[in-house]
């Protein structure tokens, strides 16, 4: 009966043993690479994987990954640029044209003699020679 209870105790703290060894912190300790990337490291292995875009990539494969990234985000950063000074000189051309735009509708659209009264008579005690050229 002695023996039984030995078995049982021996057998209780195997599994509490194994179960902080194996279940409760983890097989995985979690940390951050410069507060951006996710790090996990292998408890038993010891092995540090950073998660990336693609998934969980190893430690001396994720240096060589994050050189590229940083490469694309140059490259995003002046295509961004481009972007913008492009859009930016279309607004500014679109602006011109229908500021021309409006200066030929209204250049079209005034008499060269200015207002006049309802019987052809001019409004401007000139005779309309002050509607806009002349008026220097």
């Amino acid at each position: 009966m002695m023996e039984k209870e030995l078995r049982r105790a021996v057998l209780a703290l195997l599994i509490i043993a194994l179960f902080g060894l194996l279940i409760y912190p983890g097989l995985y300790k979690y940390d951050k690479l410069e507060g951006k990337y996710p790090v996990r490291m292998n408890r038993i292995t010891g092995e540090t994987k950073i998660l990336r875009e693609g998934g969980w990539v190893k430690e001396g494969d994720a240096a060589s990954s994050t050189a590229g990234d940083e490469r694309e985000q140059a490259v995003t950063r002046q295509d961004l640029v481009t972007l913008r000074d492009e859009i930016r000189n279309e607004l500014l051309q679109e602006m011109q044209n229908k500021l021309n735009q409006a200066k030929a509708d209204w250049a079209a659209s005034s008499s060269p003699a200015g207002p006049v009264y309802e019987d052809g008579t001019s409004v401007l005690p000139d005779g309309g020679a002050g509607t806009g050229s002349s008026n220097k």
